[in-house]
């Protein structure tokens, strides 16, 4: 899921990937397989080999792949980490719910009703099978290796990025920011148009209302916080806190702490739930350094 609603707060480059030459990159596949997945849905639901899917997969990559010397890493998720394991079997049961809706739709007489059918089956498509068809696939270009993450992808990119086994991240997912990864490619499009996040010049800015910021990630002392304030994978956020307010807090280590201080003594266990995800984040991003 990334950081909820961090990007508008972000300074991102427009860039063209043929204008960065990079010597190594990492994907986030999990992102792409989504992409590809329900722009080729029709196709998907009648063509086991996944033909459409695989190519238009590829469409996004090619701009590196016909860089000569880059190193291509793609990174799958791997196990279900335990604080989604329910979320994941609840959605594994409904799967299999909109399997049979899927064929009686795919069944009517009304191209409508199939099309809708088509689109409710890809849904139910597990992302291991796309990822060994996208394995065979890819595996006639030598540039690009296969890399299974333990749990979610995530830790992963981060861990290539800060041992300078890949110079840029390509992902969707905002947590790498927090991570402290230093490139990092987003919005990639077919076309190899993408933004650009550099950590050494990269900055959050905001103005309204007569609250103006600009502050440097790398002089951003409470960026976890912050991040964790505005919600994420382990902290649905502060009732009543937006982006704006959490900002405002954050800027201010004495704030933060009498914010904090309040909500300690109004709701220990929001309070504890919070603090919990910080050190998660914390704990990562040690794991990382030290490793």
């Amino acid at each position: 899921m990334g950081i909820n609603r961090l990007f508008p707060f972000l300074f991102l480059e427009h860039v063209f990937i043929e204008d960065l030459h990079p010597k190594s990159v990492a994907i986030d596949m999990s992102c792409f397989i989504h992409k590809a997945k329900y722009a080729n849905c029709s196709a998907l639901a009648i063509d086991e080999t996944g033909k459409d899917f695989l190519e238009s997969l590829e469409r996004y990559f090619l701009h590196f792949i016909a860089i000569g010397n880059c190193k291509i890493y793609m990174v799958f998720d791997g196990e279900v980490p335990d604080y989604k394991k329910e979320e994941h079997e609840s959605r594994r049961m409904d799967f299999e719910d909109k399997k049979k809706k899927a064929k009686i739709m795919m069944s009517s007489t009304s191209l409508e009703e199939r099309d809708k059918g088509k689109l409710l089956l890809v849904q139910t498509i597990e992302t291991r099978t796309l990822t060994e068809l996208i394995k065979k696939y890819f595996s006639k270009h030598e540039s690009i290796v296969f890399v299974d993450a333990d749990y979610e992808a995530d830790t992963c990119l981060a861990q290539l990025s800060l041992f300078g086994s890949a110079e840029y991240l390509i992902t969707e997912d905002s947590d790498l920011i927090v991570y402290g990864c230093s490139k990092i490619i987003f919005k990639l499009d077919s076309k190899g148009e993408a933004k650009l996040y550099r950590r050494e010049t990269c900055y959050i800015s905001y103005d309204s209302k007569g609250f103006y910021v600009k502050i440097s990630i790398n002089d951003f002392d409470n960026l976890v916080e912050f991040c964790v304030m505005c919600g994420c994978d382990y902290f649905e956020g502060f009732v009543g806190i937006g982006p704006v307010t959490a900002l405002k807090i954050c800027l201010s280590t004495k704030r933060l702490e009498n914010y904090l201080e309040t909500i300690k003594l109004k709701d220990i266990d929001r309070f504890l739930k919070f603090e919990r995800a910080v050190n998660v984040f914390r704990r990562i991003n040690n794991e990382l350094i030290k490793s």
